[in-house]
């Protein structure tokens, strides 16, 4: 076997060329009596033989001897030449190989040429010398004996490395014992603090649900404007109290990673202009302009988490009208893919700026620009750490670009997880040929966001700077059919010198009071502008839409707590044990037009269901005696053991809004799920899709 390579050993470090006997070569065609006769007088053992300047061969002396040693023998080949007498297989190095190398070479040779010497050449084949087997039995003796030092060594270091070893594997066990008492104290902590969270959310969503409750019943009734404003500052006190511990809450959730994402196709058009829609207030009382742009490729339908999307969305634009004194906020969604797959989604605003030292925490939790932010704008610090958790768990991540004092722009990207033959593309309806616009908006982001829809309904559009030119363009115009747009003021303080074949669409803003003395000719619009309010328009202007339509249009328009047309009303079984929250449902229910029996505990509500059958019940989930879970069970039961009686459908009221509570109350048995504080359109949505005509109740 090979020997060892032994680090800094000194044998490794012999000089080659130390160890070559510098005994002669001889040529092929020697004579064989000259070579034994140099041989004898210097004590050679062994020579090389070279053959045109290549070593070829060995002789030994020995062997020679044996030939020549007789008067018969050196008389007869004495004169023979050295290359037809050399010895067979000889061994031939070369100065460069490595000295181990050598001596496995030399050593492991077969006994019977073992004694020769090797033959030592350069690189280039040129004989040097000869190394003894002596020298290198006395090396390999040197090496062994170097090797056993090392390993000895070895084993010296082995110990002492066992020793520490042992140490530190004591150490590491104390360490993962103590590991393992961390790890539990931190569970159950965790447990704790989940469970804290969990009641402080129940204790305050229900007394949340009946002050929001009962200030939207109060706003309901007869008010004075003074009354109506202090009602509207209470509820908007209380909405914010509940966006509070909704950011305490979702920051939870996602610190713990028990957030699941909901995936299933929804509107991304409808999304984005009901985001803008809601912060249209705010920002009418903080006189910023705000606009949705949806560029054309921007495909209609995408597949995820519309709600997490939504909540990103709302926090995102909410925050840019906050911090905007002036100017304008823009929710900007275009495709950036050839496929039209990936969105990107930006939102902009000409608000105070983020400095670049800011930017680097801006997504921390509990963290915002400066100290004084919070001061002066108010806020959690929660937003934007939860919407960069949100987005990242949809496969994004939110960045940032801003300049102070200029505004700043949040963006990201969006999948909308759609194979190429499911996406829908954007295709308005087409008006024709016959139809013009004219377009004298004061901001071009809006006109250029009107114009560009315009045109995606196959109408040519024209845009104007002043009142005047947009005026004579009209009167110069030939078509019949003649769109023009004007801001609320133009019309009101312009008499337009315009046939009454012009139509006229007049934006107006979101707080602008309803127009009575217009023609029919006349449409009015809201800011901000959305493409589903251009269709209805100009369905109204082109007269697109039959009579019937229109008026099943009207019709729908009602408040959130009105029913809709005329429907069989059954009575409906609620289980509340809070006394305010019982009252406020039993009002809410009569706004709908319902009648309800009432029970505070689930133990009385199954007293009732075994003398009679409901076919919707609203059920309190934490309740004494028997809970809203246990009741649902037992009235399971009830059902499957006596098939004629029909199925409940059962709906959880409750202020359980963690992680799992809604799986928690499908589990139990119940179809559906609110939670508190409880919106009334959420409520009679619900009871809606219950007693619809293409459901039958109590046979589910």
């Amino acid at each position: 076997m090979e020997p060892a390579l032994i680090p800094n050993g000194s044998v490794e470090k012999t000089d080659l060329k130390s160890l070559i006997s510098t005994t002669p070569s001889f040529s092929a065609d020697s004579r064989l009596e000259q070579v034994l006769s140099l041989m004898s007088d210097r004590d050679y053992e062994y020579v090389a033989v070279v053959n045109n300047g290549k070593v070829v061969g060995i002789c030994s002396r020995g062997r020679l001897g044996g030939m020549l040693g007789t008067r018969y023998g050196f008389a007869v080949k004495g004169k023979a030449k050295l290359g037809d007498h050399m010895e067979s297989d000889p061994l031939i190095v070369r100065i460069s190989q490595p000295l181990v190398e050598i001596l496995q070479l030399a050593l492991t040779r077969p006994q019977k040429i073992f004694n020769y010497d090797v033959i030592v050449t350069d690189d280039e084949e040129q004989y040097l010398g000869l190394f003894k087997v002596s020298d290198l039995a006395r090396l390999q003796n040197q090496l062994v004996d170097e090797k056993i030092r090392h390993l000895e060594a070895q084993k010296e270091d082995l110990e002492t490395f066992n020793h520490r070893l042992s140490a530190m594997t004591d150490a590491l066990k104390k360490t993962n014992r103590e590991l393992e008492v961390a790890r539990d104290q931190g569970l159950q902590a965790a447990q704790a603090k989940a469970e804290f969270l969990a009641v402080m959310s129940h204790e305050i969503r229900t007394p949340l649900n009946g002050v929001l409750g009962m200030l939207t019943l109060l706003s309901d009734s007869s008010l004075n404007d003074e009354q109506s404003e202090l009602a509207n500052a209470a509820a908007y006190s209380a909405e914010a109290l509940l966006s509070i511990l909704n950011d305490i809450l979702d920051f939870s959730r996602l610190d713990s990673g028990n957030i699941e994402l909901e995936n299933r196709n929804f509107n991304i058009r409808e999304l984005s202009e009901s985001v803008v829609s809601l912060m249209a207030e705010s920002a009418h009382e903080s006189d910023v302009e705000i606009f949705c742009d949806v560029s054309l490729d921007t495909p209609q339908f995408a597949f995820g988490d519309s709600g997490r999307l939504r909540q990103v969305l709302v926090n995102l634009v909410g925050n840019a009208v906050k911090f905007t004194r002036k100017g304008e906020v823009c929710l900007s969604i275009r495709s950036i893919s050839s496929n039209a797959n990936l969105l990107r989604i930006e939102i902009l605003d000409t608000g105070i700026g983020i400095s670049e030292e800011a930017r680097k925490r801006l997504f921390q939790p509990f963290v915002q620009a400066d100290s004084s932010t919070t001061r002066n704008y108010g806020g959690t610090g929660l937003g934007l750490s939860i919407c960069q958790r949100l987005v990242q768990a949809m496969g994004g991540e939110i960045k940032v670009d801003s300049v102070e004092g200029k505004g700043s722009i949040f963006w990201f990207d969006l999948s909308l997880n759609l194979n190429d033959s499911e996406i829908v593309h954007y295709n308005p309806q087409r008006r024709g040929s016959d139809v013009k616009a004219f377009i004298a908006l004061s901001n071009s982001r809006e006109s250029n966001i009107l114009g560009r829809e315009f045109e995606a309904r196959g109408i040519p559009t024209a845009y104007f700077d002043t009142t005047d030119d947009f005026a004579l363009a009209l009167r110069n115009d030939s078509l019949e059919k003649r769109i023009f747009v004007v801001e609320e003021g133009t019309w009101r303080n312009h008499k337009l010198d315009t046939s009454t074949s012009c139509l006229k669409i007049v934006v107006r803003s979101s707080h602008s009071c309803p127009e009575d003395n217009c023609d029919e000719f006349t449409a009015f619009i809201r800011r901000p502008l959305r493409p589903s309010q251009l269709d209805q328009t100009l369905d109204q202007l082109l007269k697109v839409s039959d009579v019937n339509e229109a008026g099943a249009d009207s019709s729908a328009q009602q408040s959130d707590l009105t029913v809709s047309g005329e429907v069989d009303k059954p009575k409906i079984l609620l289980v509340e044990d809070h006394e305010i929250n019982r009252r406020l449902a039993i009002k809410l229910l009569e706004k709908l037009g319902y009648e309800c029996d009432v029970s505070e505990d689930g133990l009385l509500a199954l007293e009732r269901c075994q003398k009679a059958a409901y076919p919707l019940i609203l059920l309190d989930c934490q309740m004494p005696r028997m809970d809203g879970y246990e009741f649902t069970r037992e009235l399971r039961g009830l059902e499957r053991s006596d098939p004629s009686r029909p199925v409940a459908h059962i709906i959880a009221l409750t202020a359980n809004a963690m992680t799992g509570d809604r799986e928690l109350c499908m589990a139990a048995g119940m179809n559906d799920y609110l939670s508190k504080p409880l919106k009334p359109a959420d409520l009679k949505t619900a009871i809606e899709d219950v007693f619809s005509s293409d459901r039958k109740v109590g046979n589910a």
